[in-house]
């Protein structure tokens, strides 16, 4: 794996994706990804969860701030936008 000059591991945003996904669903969420240009954008975000009933648990999800909240981030790596 390739390493930055500061000794960090870059991150892509797919493999955050699928950590927060992984993490959601012990919750009993599942991760979903709006469309930009979609008409649900403005209220849901990038990315929103919900719940086994479809239900809407978060909204405006930032990945990189749920993944340091749930401690998906090792302090050796930066994420890759």
């Amino acid at each position: 794996m390739e390493m930055t000059q500061q000794g960090r591991r870059p991150v892509s945003i797919k493999a955050l994706e699928a950590r927060v996904r992984r993490r959601l669903a012990r919750e009993g969420e599942t991760l979903h990804k709006c469309r930009a240009g979609s008409q649900w954008h403005r209220d849901l975000g990038d990315y929103y969860a919900a719940d086994d009933r479809n239900h809407l648990v978060r909204t405006h999800i930032d990945l990189e701030e749920v993944a340091a909240e749930f401690g998906l981030i090792g302090a050796r790596e930066v994420v890759n936008v």
